[in-house]
């Protein structure tokens, strides 16, 4: 039987929760950096900041002088796990072959799930949609037959979306 590996991710996590707590702050500039020291680093930006051209890991102090009205918001981890675990709980109804992959990036293991959820592609899309539906986020899938394939798959369809890399396709 071959593996099916779906690499869930929310592209700009952070900045994606905090969109769900504060709806305001979609369609603007917003960066997550740690306030205070003098060379704080930025650890998540939204599309806008992005083309705005702040960079993560770009100290903040430079960053605000490539977009000026960029927000700054300080990490905010308790917030950043508790979205994490819904995730991993909505995932958790799809197979109980989860391994995290840091806050809202996850591995699944759908091997021999296809009698309950049909195809490894209409089970990575119900879990799309349950974790938008549920939680309100957007999220990058990759299925393929490996980690490694599944998550350059994912990263390859940002922001989101669905890709799928069939059997024997994977170079």
């Amino acid at each position: 039987m071959d593996r099916e590996i779906i690499y869930m991710t929310v592209p700009s996590f952070p900045v994606a929760v905090e969109r769900v707590v504060h709806p305001e702050l979609r369609g603007r500039a917003v960066v997550v950096a740690s306030f205070g020291a003098a060379r704080s680093l930025v650890t998540a930006l939204s599309s806008e900041a992005w083309n705005a051209g702040i960079r993560k890991g770009m100290v903040l102090a430079k960053a605000l002088r490539y977009c000026r009205n960029a927000i700054v918001l300080p990490p905010n981890e308790p917030l950043y796990l508790r979205a994490s675990r819904a995730i991993f709980k909505v995932l958790g109804n799809f197979s109980p072959l989860l391994e995290p992959s840091g806050h809202g990036h996850a591995y699944m293991d759908i091997t021999g799930t296809g009698r309950l959820f049909g195809p490894p592609r209409d089970t990575a899309w119900k879990a799309q949609k349950e974790i938008l539906r549920q939680l309100h986020l957007d999220a990058s899938l990759g299925v393929a037959s490996n980690k490694m394939v599944s998550k350059i798959a994912s990263d390859l369809i940002r922001p989101a979306g669905l890709q799928d890399v069939p059997h024997g396709n994977e170079s």
